[in-house]
Protein backbone atom coordinates (compact mmCIF):
# COMPACT_ATOMS: atom_id res chain seq x y z
CA UNK A 1 0.00 0.00 0.00
CA UNK A 2 2.79 2.41 0.80
CA UNK A 3 4.52 1.45 -1.91
CA UNK A 4 1.39 2.46 -4.29
CA UNK A 5 0.85 5.73 -2.62
CA UNK A 6 4.77 6.66 -3.25
CA UNK A 7 4.85 5.70 -6.72
CA UNK A 8 1.44 7.85 -7.37
CA UNK A 9 3.18 10.53 -5.49
CA UNK A 10 6.55 10.02 -8.08
CA UNK A 11 4.10 10.11 -11.17
CA UNK A 12 2.21 13.39 -10.21
CA UNK A 13 5.75 14.78 -9.75
CA UNK A 14 6.74 13.25 -13.26
CA UNK A 15 4.11 15.05 -14.34
CA UNK A 16 4.23 18.22 -13.02
CA UNK A 17 8.15 18.36 -14.06
CA UNK A 18 6.82 17.17 -17.96
CA UNK A 19 3.84 20.38 -17.84
CA UNK A 20 6.38 22.67 -16.16
CA UNK A 21 9.02 21.40 -19.36
CA UNK A 22 6.24 21.49 -21.89
CA UNK A 23 5.61 25.25 -20.45
CA UNK A 24 8.75 26.55 -20.95
CA UNK A 25 9.01 24.66 -24.13
CA UNK A 26 6.31 26.65 -25.50
CA UNK A 27 6.89 29.90 -24.16
CA UNK A 28 10.39 30.02 -25.64
CA UNK A 29 9.05 29.00 -28.78
CA UNK A 30 6.67 31.88 -28.67
CA UNK A 31 9.39 34.19 -27.88
CA UNK A 32 11.55 33.23 -30.46
CA UNK A 33 8.50 32.78 -33.67
CA UNK A 34 7.80 36.60 -32.22
CA UNK A 35 11.31 37.65 -32.67
CA UNK A 36 11.45 36.20 -36.00
CA UNK A 37 8.34 37.52 -37.31
CA UNK A 38 9.15 40.76 -35.45
CA UNK A 39 12.41 40.69 -37.46
CA UNK A 40 10.89 40.11 -40.52
CA UNK A 41 8.25 42.78 -40.29
CA UNK A 42 11.01 45.62 -39.70
CA UNK A 43 13.45 44.25 -42.29
CA UNK A 44 9.67 44.52 -44.96
CA UNK A 45 9.00 47.86 -43.56
CA UNK A 46 12.60 48.97 -44.37
CA UNK A 47 12.60 47.10 -47.20
CA UNK A 48 9.54 48.76 -48.78
CA UNK A 49 10.61 52.38 -47.35
CA UNK A 50 13.64 51.86 -49.60
CA UNK A 51 11.69 51.19 -52.62
CA UNK A 52 9.13 54.41 -52.00
CA UNK A 53 12.47 56.97 -51.21
CA UNK A 54 14.47 55.66 -54.44
CA UNK A 55 12.39 57.82 -56.94
CA UNK A 56 12.06 60.54 -54.20
CA UNK A 57 15.60 61.24 -53.41
CA UNK A 58 16.78 60.99 -56.87
CA UNK A 59 17.30 63.68 -59.33
CA UNK A 60 15.87 63.68 -62.66
CA UNK A 61 17.01 66.52 -64.45
CA UNK A 62 19.35 69.44 -63.86
CA UNK A 63 17.17 72.07 -64.10
CA UNK A 64 14.71 72.23 -61.10
CA UNK A 65 15.32 68.48 -59.67
CA UNK A 66 15.22 68.49 -55.71
CA UNK A 67 16.53 65.96 -53.03
CA UNK A 68 13.85 65.73 -50.28
CA UNK A 69 13.68 63.74 -46.84
CA UNK A 70 9.88 65.02 -46.58
CA UNK A 71 8.47 62.20 -47.00
CA UNK A 72 10.75 60.54 -44.79
CA UNK A 73 9.77 62.96 -42.16
CA UNK A 74 6.37 63.00 -42.11
CA UNK A 75 7.09 58.95 -40.49
CA UNK A 76 9.67 60.31 -38.06
CA UNK A 77 10.68 64.04 -37.75
CA UNK A 78 14.10 62.78 -36.52
CA UNK A 79 15.54 61.56 -40.14
CA UNK A 80 18.28 63.66 -40.93
CA UNK A 81 19.43 61.86 -43.97
CA UNK A 82 19.88 58.92 -46.21
CA UNK A 83 22.37 56.57 -46.34
CA UNK A 84 23.69 54.29 -49.93
CA UNK A 85 26.45 52.14 -50.21
CA UNK A 86 25.69 50.30 -53.80
CA UNK A 87 26.59 47.18 -54.21
CA UNK A 88 25.36 46.57 -50.07
CA UNK A 89 21.67 46.24 -48.66
CA UNK A 90 22.54 49.51 -46.99
CA UNK A 91 20.08 51.92 -47.62
CA UNK A 92 18.70 53.66 -44.64
CA UNK A 93 17.40 56.56 -43.26
CA UNK A 94 19.58 57.87 -40.53
CA UNK A 95 18.33 59.28 -37.70
CA UNK A 96 19.71 61.54 -34.51
CA UNK A 97 18.00 62.07 -31.36
CA UNK A 98 19.37 63.93 -27.95
CA UNK A 99 21.06 60.74 -27.00
CA UNK A 100 23.02 57.78 -28.51
CA UNK A 101 20.58 55.10 -26.59
CA UNK A 102 17.36 56.33 -27.76
CA UNK A 103 17.58 54.83 -31.47
CA UNK A 104 19.42 51.31 -30.58
CA UNK A 105 15.69 49.75 -30.16
CA UNK A 106 13.63 51.99 -31.96
CA UNK A 107 13.03 52.09 -35.50
CA UNK A 108 12.26 54.74 -37.55
CA UNK A 109 8.60 54.36 -37.21
CA UNK A 110 8.99 55.12 -33.44
CA UNK A 111 8.58 51.00 -32.59
CA UNK A 112 10.20 48.58 -30.55
CA UNK A 113 12.65 46.56 -32.75
CA UNK A 114 15.84 44.96 -31.54
CA UNK A 115 17.82 45.89 -34.85
CA UNK A 116 17.12 49.43 -33.94
CA UNK A 117 17.33 52.27 -36.46
CA UNK A 118 21.06 53.65 -38.42
CA UNK A 119 21.99 57.00 -36.38
CA UNK A 120 23.74 59.77 -36.08
CA UNK A 121 25.68 60.88 -33.35
CA UNK A 122 24.05 63.34 -31.32
CA UNK A 123 26.67 65.28 -30.97
CA UNK A 124 27.37 65.75 -34.38
CA UNK A 125 25.28 68.48 -36.71
CA UNK A 126 23.02 66.87 -38.77
CA UNK A 127 24.10 68.48 -42.06
CA UNK A 128 27.47 66.92 -41.90
CA UNK A 129 29.61 69.72 -41.78
CA UNK A 130 32.14 68.46 -38.53
CA UNK A 131 35.06 66.95 -39.03
CA UNK A 132 33.83 63.79 -38.14
CA UNK A 133 30.03 62.68 -38.27
CA UNK A 134 29.81 59.07 -36.79
CA UNK A 135 26.80 57.04 -37.61
CA UNK A 136 26.09 53.76 -36.15
CA UNK A 137 23.67 50.48 -36.36
CA UNK A 138 23.15 47.03 -35.80
CA UNK A 139 25.14 44.20 -37.07
CA UNK A 140 21.96 41.56 -37.45
CA UNK A 141 22.09 38.44 -38.08
CA UNK A 142 18.91 38.94 -40.72
CA UNK A 143 21.34 40.59 -42.92
CA UNK A 144 19.83 44.08 -42.00
CA UNK A 145 21.22 47.13 -40.80
CA UNK A 146 25.08 47.62 -40.95
CA UNK A 147 25.41 43.18 -41.19
CA UNK A 148 27.44 44.28 -44.57
CA UNK A 149 30.32 46.14 -42.98
CA UNK A 150 31.70 43.13 -41.75
CA UNK A 151 32.91 42.09 -45.48
CA UNK A 152 34.60 45.37 -45.93
CA UNK A 153 37.64 43.79 -44.11
CA UNK A 154 38.39 41.94 -47.14
CA UNK A 155 40.57 43.89 -49.47
CA UNK A 156 38.85 42.71 -53.01
CA UNK A 157 35.04 43.49 -51.13
CA UNK A 158 36.40 46.94 -50.04
CA UNK A 159 37.58 47.67 -53.85
CA UNK A 160 34.04 46.58 -55.51
CA UNK A 161 32.24 48.92 -53.12
CA UNK A 162 34.06 52.05 -52.10
CA UNK A 163 31.89 55.01 -52.29
CA UNK A 164 29.04 55.48 -49.53
CA UNK A 165 26.32 57.98 -50.66
CA UNK A 166 24.36 60.20 -48.21
CA UNK A 167 21.45 62.41 -48.96
CA UNK A 168 20.27 65.09 -47.49
CA UNK A 169 18.07 68.09 -48.41
CA UNK A 170 18.93 69.18 -51.63
CA UNK A 171 22.61 67.81 -51.66
CA UNK A 172 23.98 64.55 -52.41
CA UNK A 173 27.19 63.62 -50.33
CA UNK A 174 29.66 61.09 -51.76
CA UNK A 175 32.18 59.99 -49.20
CA UNK A 176 34.93 57.33 -50.20
CA UNK A 177 36.28 54.35 -47.88
CA UNK A 178 40.02 54.74 -46.96
CA UNK A 179 40.34 52.73 -43.79
CA UNK A 180 38.27 49.67 -42.23
CA UNK A 181 39.28 48.81 -38.25
CA UNK A 182 38.29 46.51 -35.78
CA UNK A 183 38.39 48.99 -32.23
CA UNK A 184 37.79 48.30 -28.57
CA UNK A 185 34.37 49.71 -27.79
CA UNK A 186 36.54 52.52 -25.49
CA UNK A 187 38.37 53.71 -28.12
CA UNK A 188 37.94 57.32 -28.97
CA UNK A 189 37.31 57.36 -32.83
CA UNK A 190 33.88 59.16 -32.15
CA UNK A 191 34.56 62.90 -31.21
CA UNK A 192 33.07 64.99 -33.93
CA UNK A 193 36.09 68.26 -34.11
CA UNK A 194 38.88 69.03 -32.77
CA UNK A 195 40.29 72.51 -31.65
CA UNK A 196 43.52 72.72 -33.91
CA UNK A 197 44.53 71.64 -37.19
CA UNK A 198 47.24 69.83 -35.89
CA UNK A 199 44.68 67.67 -33.62
CA UNK A 200 42.86 67.05 -37.19
CA UNK A 201 46.09 65.71 -38.44
CA UNK A 202 46.56 63.93 -35.40
CA UNK A 203 42.99 62.07 -35.76
CA UNK A 204 43.16 61.81 -39.73
CA UNK A 205 46.71 60.16 -39.01
CA UNK A 206 45.21 57.96 -36.44
CA UNK A 207 42.08 56.43 -38.67
CA UNK A 208 44.60 55.37 -40.88
CA UNK A 209 46.47 53.62 -38.30
CA UNK A 210 45.94 49.42 -37.85
CA UNK A 211 43.31 49.54 -41.10
CA UNK A 212 43.12 45.57 -42.29
CA UNK A 213 42.48 47.31 -45.83
CA UNK A 214 44.58 49.16 -47.95
CA UNK A 215 43.99 52.62 -50.03
CA UNK A 216 45.28 55.20 -51.88
CA UNK A 217 43.33 57.46 -50.41
CA UNK A 218 45.00 60.14 -48.13
CA UNK A 219 42.63 62.41 -46.37
CA UNK A 220 43.96 65.67 -45.31
CA UNK A 221 43.80 67.83 -42.09
CA UNK A 222 40.96 70.50 -44.06
CA UNK A 223 38.88 66.91 -45.13
CA UNK A 224 35.61 65.61 -43.94
CA UNK A 225 35.47 62.28 -42.48
CA UNK A 226 32.52 60.01 -42.42
CA UNK A 227 32.65 57.18 -39.83
CA UNK A 228 30.41 54.14 -39.73
CA UNK A 229 30.34 52.19 -36.33
CA UNK A 230 28.71 48.48 -35.62
CA UNK A 231 29.59 45.72 -33.21
CA UNK A 232 31.24 42.40 -34.50
CA UNK A 233 29.09 40.30 -32.32
CA UNK A 234 26.53 39.88 -29.67
CA UNK A 235 27.99 41.07 -26.49
CA UNK A 236 31.14 41.63 -27.93
CA UNK A 237 32.72 44.91 -26.74
CA UNK A 238 35.28 45.11 -30.03
CA UNK A 239 34.13 47.98 -33.30
CA UNK A 240 33.96 47.63 -36.60
CA UNK A 241 35.03 51.05 -37.79
CA UNK A 242 34.72 52.17 -41.38
CA UNK A 243 36.02 55.38 -42.06
CA UNK A 244 35.56 57.48 -45.60
CA UNK A 245 36.41 60.92 -47.13
CA UNK A 246 33.85 63.42 -48.39
CA UNK A 247 35.09 63.37 -52.33
CA UNK A 248 32.17 65.42 -53.83
CA UNK A 249 29.02 67.41 -52.76
CA UNK A 250 25.87 67.81 -55.66
CA UNK A 251 24.00 70.40 -55.23
CA UNK A 252 20.25 70.89 -56.67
Amino acid sequence: MANTVVKKQRNRMYNVIIALCVIVFLVAAALLLDKIYSRARVKGQYEALAGMMEDELTPHDMQGSVISLDKLRQINQDVVAWIDIEGTNIHYPVLQASDNDYYLYVSVYDEYADGGSIFMDYRNDPYFSDVNTVIYGHNMRNKTMFYDLRFYQDQSYFEARPYISVKIDNKILTYQIYSVRVLNELYDYRTPNYGTEEENTTFIADTMSSSVITSSVKPQAADKILTLSTCLKANDTSRLVIHAMLTNVEEF
